[in-house]
């Protein structure tokens, strides 16, 4: 097993700065094999609409799970303002 690497002393790491997250909204998707479930998030998890599952159609080509994760997202209220 290769040794860990330490460090440059002289090196920094920077990570991006943090996107402004407030009020973000996300639609979270779960895409299964018996049922796709969605919910719509915050930026801290927080749920603010009923999470939505529906089965899973088969087959499922990418054309078709667009579909049914538009048709789901329809049914969401929108993001309050």
């Amino acid at each position: 097993m290769p040794e860990p690497r330490t460090p440059d002393p002289g090196q920094t790491t920077r990570r991006p700065p943090a996107p402004d997250d407030a009020g973000t909204i996300t639609l979270s998707v779960d895409c299964g094999g018996s049922g796709i479930k969605a919910a719509v998030l915050d930026a801290a998890g927080t749920a603010h609409a009923e999470p939505v599952r529906v089965p899973t159609p088969y087959p499922l080509p990418p054309s078709r799970l667009v579909e049914t994760i538009a048709e789901i997202a329809a049914t969401l209220p929108p993001p309050s303002a």
